[in-house]
C-alpha cells in the first residue's frame, strides 16, 4: 500500500498512523517503469476489504512474469537474427541466421501459448508428444547397455516422468523449460545421448550431464533406474531436470566419479 501523493495529493501523517510509503518514492524506485504491467486502485479506510494473495496465486503471478520475460527475450532474438539474415551478403550466413530466427519465433509462440493457458493450470498439459496415463508421462526408452555403468540390474528400458515431478521442475526451475513438451523432448535428448554419467550418492540412480542442442545450454538430470528388487509396476523415472551453469558443470565433473564420458 502507498499514499498517493502523485495523483490524489495524499500526505503522510504520523499522528494518525498514516505512515505508508509515498507513491512518488515507489515510482522513483522503478514502479510504472516502461512496459510495467502494475496498476493501482484506491483503498478507502473502513470500506475497502483487502483479499490476501494466496501462495498459489503468488506462484502463478511469478510464473507468468517469467514467461512474459521469456517471450520478450525470444521475440527480440528473433528480430535480431532476422535483421542479420536480411543484411548479410553471405548465403550461408543468411540460412544460418534465418534458421535461428525461426527457432526463436517458435519459442516465442510457445511462451505465448503457455501464457494463454496459464489461467487454467500451473503447467501446460495439452498437445504433448507423450502418452499420459494415471499421472505418468511416457517419455520413451533408455539404452540399458549404456546405463549398465550405474547398475547392471536394469529390469526395463521404459522411461517415464510423473506429473508431480514435472510440477516440481516448473516450481523450482521455472525459466528452464517452456512447457511439458519441452521438458520431455529435452529429457529424451539428454538420456539418449548423455555427455557424462557420473556417480550418484543414491543407489540405482543415474546422474546425467548433457549440453542440449538449440542453444539450451548445459543441463543435468537425475534418473532412478528400475531394478529387479522394485515392484513390478515401477519404471525408470526422471527425478529432476534443470539447466546448469558452467561453473557447477565443471565442479561436478571435477569432484564426482565419471562412469561414462561421450567420445
Amino acid at each position: 500500500m502507498f499514499i498517493d501523493d502523485v495523483y490524489s495529493g495524499g500526505k503522510r501523517d504520523a499522528s494518525s498512523g498514516n505512515t505508508y510509503p509515498l507513491l512518488s518514492e515507489a515510482i522513483k524506485s522503478g514502479l510504472f517503469h516502461p512496459n510495467c504491467k502494475d496498476s493501482t486502485s484506491t483503498y478507502y479506510e473502513g470500506i475497502t476489504t483487502l483479499q490476501p494473495v494466496t501462495e498459489e496465486e503468488q506462484a502463478e503471478m511469478e510464473r507468468r512474469e517469467q514467461l512474459e520475460q521469456q517471450q520478450s527475450y525470444y521475440e527480440n532474438q528473433a528480430k535480431k537474427n532476422r535483421r542479420i539474415a536480411e543484411y548479410s551478403l553471405d548465403a550461408d550466413n543468411k540460412r544460418t541466421y534465418s534458421h535461428r530466427a525461426e527457432m526463436f519465433e517458435q519459442k516465442a509462440q510457445n511462451a505465448e501459448k503457455a501464457l494463454a493457458n496459464s489461467g487454467e493450470s500451473g503447467i501446460i498439459l495439452t498437445n504433448i508428444d507423450s502418452t499420459v496415463a494415471n499421472g505418468l508421462h511416457y517419455v520413451g526408452t533408455i539404452d540399458k547397455k549404456l546405463y549398465s555403468c550405474v547398475t547392471k540390474d536394469i529390469s526395463t528400458d521404459e522411461l517415464i516422468i510423473t506429473e508431480k515431478q514435472i510440477e516440481h521442475i516448473f516450481k523450482n526451475h521455472p525459466t528452464d523449460f517452456i512447457d511439458v513438451k519441452d521438458v520431455i523432448w529435452s529429457v529424451r535428448e539428454a538420456v539418449s545421448s548423455p555427455d557424462y554419467i557420473v556417480e550418484s550418492e543414491k543407489p540405482n540412480t543415474a546422474f546425467v550431464l548433457k549440453e542440449l542442442s538449440n542453444e539450451k545450454g548445459k543441463s543435468r538430470l537425475i534418473m532412478r533406474l528400475k531394478t529387479s528388487t522394485d515392484p513390478d509396476d515401477y519404471k525408470n523415472s526422471i527425478i529432476t531436470f534443470q539447466k546448469t551453469r558452467e561453473k557447477e558443470w565443471n565442479r561436478i565433473i571435477r569432484n564426482k566419479k565419471i562412469l561414462y564420458k561421450k567420445e
